[in-house]
C-alpha cells in the first residue's frame, strides 16, 4: 500500500464522566449515554497523517525503538486501538496500545515509554495471521496480537440487554429506517440504534455493537424498508426494543440466536463460537484505495482518512469520486466516518446519497486549517451526530502490560 497517500488529520481531546450518571446507570442496570462535555470543548491540533507513515518511534532514552507501519482500527467506532511498529529486527512487528504513545510538537516523531528491548516483548503482529480466514485452525502464539485482543474482548464485551430479554415479549416491527444512530453506553460497546418509522409512530430499536452490525454483508441504511423481529424492553430504557433478526429489502440478518443469546458473544460447549479480532478491527492499510459504494451506485475510492490524535478516532474519510459520479474530475470530498460500513469481505459502503456527497466540502490543501466547527458542519450535511472525541469505556481495563515469562518449573 502507498501509505503516503493516506493523509490523516489529527485532533486532541479528552473526556470525563459524571458521578451522578454513573450511580444512576449502576442502580438501573440500563445503558446510559456518556457525558462528552470536556471531550467536545477540548482544543484541537491538526497534523497531516501522511507523516505518520514511516514515523520514528523513540523510547525514553531518546533512541529509536521502531517505525510506525500501520494502525488497528475498530470497524464500528473508528477508534485506533493499536499502532503497528516495525522494530527493524528480523522483520518483526509488534502492536503497542495507541494511548501509550505521546506526540512531539513537530509531529515528526512519536514517543513511547519503552526501550527497544522492552518493545520487543509486546504482542507480535503478523499480517499473514491477521488476514487468515476465520476457519483457519492454525494456533496463534500466546504473545500474538490476535490472542491479546481475544483476551481484551472477553474482558470488555458484554450484552447490556441480556437480563431484560429473558421474559421480554416479542413482536415484529415493519417500517422505514429513519435514522441509524450510534450511541455510547456505560456498560458495553457503542450500539447501533435504529429509529424506524411505522404506520402508528416510530420505534427505537437497539441492534448490537456498531463493529458487529456494520461489518455484516448487509447493513441498515436510511430510507430502506425493514422488518425487525424484536423484544420489548422496560420503559426506563433509552430504547423501546432490542432486535433479534431483521429483513432489509428481502435480505435476512441475524443478531441473536433463538435462545436470545447475542451472536457477538463467544459461546463454549456444543454451540461454541470463537471471536475473530479481524471482524471487530481493520487495518488502516486495508482502506487505502478501496472502491466505495454509495446508496445505489459506485461513487469513488478511499483516498485519505482523518483521525483525531487525542483519542485516536477516525473522524472523516476523504474519497476521490469517480468522474462519472460527480461530473467533475479530481474533486475530493470529506465524508463522516459514521456513514461508513466496512464488511469482513473488505467492501466499503456509505449510508449517503449522491446529493449528500455533492453537498460536502473538499479537503483544504493545508489540513491544519480544519476546525472542529468545520468538521461538525460536514457531519450536519450528512445528518449524523457530530463526532465524539472520547471513546474509553467507563471502568474498562487499561491495556495489558507486556507478558512476563513464566518461571521455570
Amino acid at each position: 500500500m502507498n501509505r503516503r497517500s493516506a493523509a490523516i488529520v489529527i485532533l486532541v481531546g479528552s473526556g470525563c464522566f459524571g458521578a451522578v450518571a454513573v450511580a444512576t446507570a449502576q442502580q438501573s442496570g440500563q445503558p446510559i449515554p456518556r457525558d462528552r462535555t470536556r471531550a467536545d470543548t477540548a482544543p484541537a491540533t491538526f497534523v497531516s497523517g501522511s507523516k505518520l507513515d514511516g514515523m520514528s518511534v523513540k523510547g525514553p532514552d531518546g533512541k529509536k525503538s521502531g517505525t510506525v507501519s500501520d494502525l488497528v482500527i475498530d470497524r464500528g467506532t473508528g477508534t485506533v486501538r493499536y499502532v503497528v511498529i516495525d522494530t527493524g529486527i528480523a522483520s518483526k512487528s509488534v502492536a503497542a496500545p495507541y494511548d501509550g504513545l505521546s506526540w512531539g510538537l513537530t509531529d515528526k516523531e512519536t514517543h513511547i515509554n519503552l526501550t527497544k528491548d522492552q518493545l520487543k516483548t509486546y504482542p507480535e503482529f503478523s499480517a499473514k495471521r491477521w488476514n487468515a480466514t476465520p476457519d483457519d485452525s492454525t494456533s496463534d502464539g500466546e504473545n500474538s496480537l490476535m490472542e491479546r485482543m481475544r483476551r481484551e474482548y472477553r474482558q470488555e464485551t458484554s450484552d447490556p440487554f441480556a437480563e431484560n430479554l429473558r421474559e421480554a415479549p416479542a413482536e415484529d416491527i415493519s417500517g422505514t429506517i429513519e435514522r441509524v444512530g450510534r450511541e455510547d453506553t456505560w456498560s458495553s460497546d457503542e450500539q447501533i440504534v435504529l429509529t424506524i418509522r411505522t404506520g402508528d409512530g416510530s420505534r427505537r430499536v437497539a441492534v448490537g455493537p456498531s463493529w458487529y452490525v456494520m461489518s455484516q454483508d448487509r447493513v441498515p441504511v436510511r430510507g430502506e424498508n425493514i422488518t425487525i423481529h424484536a423484544f420489548q424492553v422496560p420503559e426506563r430504557s433509552h430504547v423501546t426494543h432490542v432486535a433479534s433478526s431483521a429483513n432489509i429489502n428481502g435480505k435476512d440478518i441475524q443478531f441473536r440466536n433463538p435462545d436470545r443469546h447475542a451472536l457477538w458473544i463467544e459461546r463454549t460447549g456444543g454451540n461454541a463460537t470463537r471471536y475473530q479480532p479481524g471482524q471487530q478491527y481493520l487495518l488502516l492499510s486495508n482502506l487505502d484505495g478501496k472502491n466505495v459504494q454509495c446508496v445505489g451506485q459506485a461513487c469513488g475510492d478511499v483516498h485519505d482518512v482523518i483521525v483525531e490524535r487525542g483519542s485516536g478516532k477516525v473522524v472523516l474519510l476523504v474519497i476521490d469520486p469517480d468522474q462519472n459520479f460527480l461530473g467533475i474530475a479530481d474533486t475530493k470530498r470529506l465524508i463522516p466516518f459514521p456513514v461508513l460500513s466496512f464488511s469482513t469481505k473488505n467492501e466499503v459502503g456509505l449510508d449517503a446519497t449522491k446529493q449528500m456527497v455533492l453537498g460536502s466540502t473538499s479537503p483544504p490543501d493545508d489540513y491544519a486549517l480544519l476546525t472542529k466547527e468545520a468538521v461538525d458542519n460536514i457531519y450536519q450535511t450528512f445528518d449524523v451526530d457530530r463526532p465524539r472525541y472520547s471513546t474509553t469505556k467507563a471502568g474498562a481495563p487499561r491495556p495489558e502490560e507486556p507478558p512476563r515469562k513464566a518461571p521455570p518449573k
